[in-house]
């Protein structure tokens, strides 16, 4: 505007700025049809089921800041007790659990969900 209120605009660029925005607005409501590049999966993949995707010793090995601290645990959903093979002394701050762990001795139901919460009560 200059200092009288007169527009310093010129009606051929507010056409072209017009036709420039409807021109964009068509072409991103057009769709485009672009060729899917991507792998197909394999026949061994597409034949396991959702199960098969799940593995339920990640965090469960390892130590040091990489240790995950948990175990693998089995409960009915919503459950309060879960079981879990045990392989250690099950003790504050540590697992009943590891994967390194050669051998199990036996089976626990806990109300343990993380390193930190034991278990009893001294």
């Amino acid at each position: 505007m200059d200092l009288r209120g007169n527009c310093l605009i010129s009606r051929r660029r507010v056409v072209s700025a017009r036709t420039v925005l409807l021109f964009c607005s068509t072409i991103m409501t057009v769709p485009i049809k672009v060729p899917v590049l991507a792998e197909q999966p394999s026949k061994k993949q597409s034949h396991l089921s959702p199960v098969g995707w799940v593995n339920s010793y990640i965090g469960t090995g390892g130590g040091g800041t990489e240790y995950g601290g948990t175990m693998p645990l089995v409960t009915m959903p919503f459950g309060m007790t879960n079981w879990t093979a045990q392989t250690r002394q099950n003790k504050i701050s540590v697992t009943s659990y590891a994967y390194e762990d050669r051998t199990i001795s036996g089976f626990i139901g806990t109300h343990q969900p993380a390193i930190w919460m034991g278990t009893t009560v001294t």
